[in-house]
Parts: structure tokens; C-alpha cells; sequence
């Protein structure tokens, strides 16, 4: 069988500290049925070998010097040095998978010192996400630069949608392009039992301006004068945590931020709440929506580009504009209407368990890689 390094674009560290060691983990047990030798390659100055599943190498920065360079400055001496550091581990591997742009320099060198078989994911329209956030028109142009530059150089890329299929198309031929999703680990999120005692409605996600969370807020205090009172439960951390709490307190509005938690205890937290809502102004493909959906949730999402591409309106969910009015009558619908709601989580979860399912995903995406490696 062919070899595979996973080149990540994060230390294993923010994979523990953000909760999403579980999800990591699944990637690495399924690479290990179709790769007979599979390394992690990260920028962590210490060995997280006992966390892995056995049989993966972890090849990480060893040298002491790395622990006292802060973490930015780490990242991008890793992407560029890594192909040289790590060059014996690079020599012996077949395909080298990276699961974000981020760390595409260290993969263009790779590609040019080695010849290896690279295959990065394209999960989101990065320009767009850097527009969204604020950045400078410098820092869009780069990114915009840096996509028409370097993504000719890999044999594949991942798409988790059609949308970035035909985004991704302008740059590369539609032959190197491959349609993926986004994926749940469906044994971790089971139907949840129907709530009838309050409304609780739940986000999950980065504390970010793409996600638009101060009109969620405004939406529930639209609801609360409704006479409808709801709690909000933030699952996530990020630059907005203290100005969106601070709003929800001068609103009047019960939130709850609760910061990352571990990726196995997030469908707890989704059960114990009747509704959830993912109000951003754009997205790739959206894996807490999914989650969300998984557990049979009914969900309420933006018509935006990512969203709209796994939510029919009407059918296993409800689609709104990014308006906090707009979210609040979505909402309203659903809390009210429990024959609605009941109806839309169950579609939502048929949904995922019929074309989502992260394993049987992993497994097709290992059978393109090996594939390619035997051309």
C-alpha cells in the first residue's frame, strides 16, 4: 500500500485546545486502512504521539530553539522549512494531503523538491472570508494572487461544494478538481428527543464577524418582545466573545458562551436545545450545520452562499436573510410550529445519514488518492 503525510496547517495543540482531537483522530484512523505508513507533520515543539492512533508518526519541531519563537512566527518557518526538516519522511511518502490552503507553501516546495502527489482541500473562498472579516484590500488581493499562483501546482484539490467547484475551475482544469463534503461522525451525533420545557437555540462556531452573530442576538431580543423568551448557547471562542456578550446583556438577552468544548460532548449540547441557527453571511460548507442537523435538530441558516447549498427551504430546514428580523420570524416558525420542526429535523437528519456521513466520505476520498498514486 502507498504512504501518506498529513501536512497540518495548525499544531496538533489547537486540535486538543479547540476540541477537534476526536475529528482528527477519525481522519487518521481511516487513512491508516488504505496507507501502510501514515505521518502527521505539524509545528508542535513536543511529540503528541500518545494522543494518535496507533501507527501514525508524529513529526513535529524538536529543536528547543522553535518554543521560544512565538507561535505566528513558528507557523510560517514551518511552512517554509518543513520540506527540509522533515525531507527523509517527505522522500518515502506517496501523496502528501493537506486539509486547508494555509499550509500551501510548505506543499509547493514539497512538490518541487520531491515530485510527491499532493492533494490540498479548497474548503471556502478565502478572499471572500478576508473581505468579510475587515482585512485590507492588500491582504484580499494576496490571497486572491496566491490562489491563480499556486494551486496549478497540486495534483488534486478538494472541494466541499459545487459552488467552489466552478470558483476553483478558473484557475485549475475541472479534471484536478474533486467534489468531497464536509462530513459528521454520525455515531457521535444521534437523534435528539423532542424539548418541549424551553427554547434554547444553540451556534456553533468561531466568535467572527462572518458569522453575524450580533443580528442573532438582536433576533432573540425581537423574539423576547414577541412575549417568546429563548436562550442563546454560543459552543465556540473568538475576537467577538466580549462585545457580543456585552450586547446580549444590554439587550436583556440570556446568552450563554460556553467556549470550545471537545468535538464528542458538542452533540450533548446540541440535544439539549430545540433549535439551531446559523445566521452568517457566508460560508463553505458548514460542518456545525451538519452536526446540527445529524442529531435531528430543526435549523434555521441564512440564504447565503454555503448554507443554501444544504438547506432546502421547507424541506429540512428554514432559510433567512442575515436581517435579525428575518432570522426572527425563521425562528418564531419553528418554535411555535413543533409538527414543522419535528418534520424539518427529521429530513435534516435523512439528509445527513444518506450523503454525509464522514466515513464512508473518508473512504472515497482514500480510494481517489490511492488511485491517483497508482497512474
Amino acid at each position: 500500500m502507498p504512504k501518506l503525510a498529513l501536512l497540518l496547517d495548525a499544531p496538533v495543540e489547537d486540535y486538543v485546545t479547540n476540541g477537534q482531537l476526536v475529528r482528527l483522530r477519525f481522519y487518521l484512523e481511516k487513512y491508516l486502512q488504505f496507507f501502510d505508513e501514515v505521518y502527521l507533520v505539524s509545528y508542535d515543539v513536543r511529540d503528541y504521539g500518545e494522543l494518535l492512533p496507533k501507527g501514525v508518526a508524529h513529526l513535529y519541531l524538536r529543536s528547543s530553539v522553535f518554543s521560544r519563537i512565538p507561535l505566528a512566527v513558528r507557523r510560517y518557518l514551518f511552512f517554509v522549512f518543513s520540506p527540509l526538516l522533515f525531507a527523509s519522511a517527505f522522500r518515502r511518502v506517496d501523496v502528501v494531503r493537506l486539509l486547508s490552503l494555509n499550509a500551501f507553501a510548505a506543499a509547493v516546495l514539497v512538490k518541487i523538491f520531491f515530485g510527491k502527489v499532493v492533494v490540498v482541500n479548497y474548503q471556502f473562498k478565502y478572499p471572500v472570508f478576508a473581505a468579510v472579516e475587515g482585512r485590507s484590500k492588500l491582504h484580499v488581493w494576496l490571497l486572491e494572487l496566491r490562489e491563480r499562483l499556486f494551486l496549478r501546482f497540486f495534483d488534486a484539490i478538494t472541494v466541499p461544494t459545487k459552488i467552489l467547484f466552478s470558483y476553483v475551475a478558473k484557475f485549475v482544469g475541472e479534471e484536478k478538481i474533486w467534489v468531497i463534503p464536509n462530513g459528521v461522525i454520525t455515531d457521535l451525533f444521534p437523534q435528539a428527543e423532542e424539548r418541549v420545557d424551553r427554547y434554547r437555540v444553540a451556534f456553533v462556531g468561531r466568535l467572527a464577524r462572518q458569522k453575524n452573530l450580533f443580528s442573532l442576538v438582536l433576533a432573540a431580543k425581537i423574539l423576547r418582545d414577541r412575549g417568546i423568551s429563548i436562550e442563546l448557547l454560543f459552543v465556540g471562542d473568538g475576537p467577538l466573545r466580549n462585545e457580543l456578550a456585552a450586547l446580549a446583556s444590554e439587550l436583556g438577552v440570556p446568552l450563554r458562551i460556553m467556549g470550545n468544548i471537545s468535538h464528542d460532548k458538542v452533540s450533548s449540547v446540541l440535544r439539549s436545545c430545540s433549535l439551531f441557527v446559523l445566521p452568517s453571511y457566508v460560508e463553505g460548507h458548514p460542518k456545525a450545520l451538519l452536526e446540527a442537523m445529524a442529531c435531528g435538530l430543526p435549523v434555521v441558516g441564512t440564504d447565503v452562499e454555503g448554507i443554501n447549498e444544504v438547506i432546502s427551504d421547507g424541506v429540512n430546514g428554514l432559510l433567512a436573510s442575515t436581517e435579525a428580523k428575518s432570522l426572527a420570524d425563521k425562528m418564531q416558525a419553528l418554535l411555535e410550529d413543533r409538527e414543522l420542526a419535528k418534520a424539518l429535523g427529521s429530513s435534516a437528519r435523512q439528509l445527513v445519514l444518506e450523503k454525509y456521513d464522514l466515513s464512508r466520505i473518508l473512504e472515497k476520498e482514500c480510494e481517489l488518492m490511492v488511485n491517483l498514486v497508482s497512474r
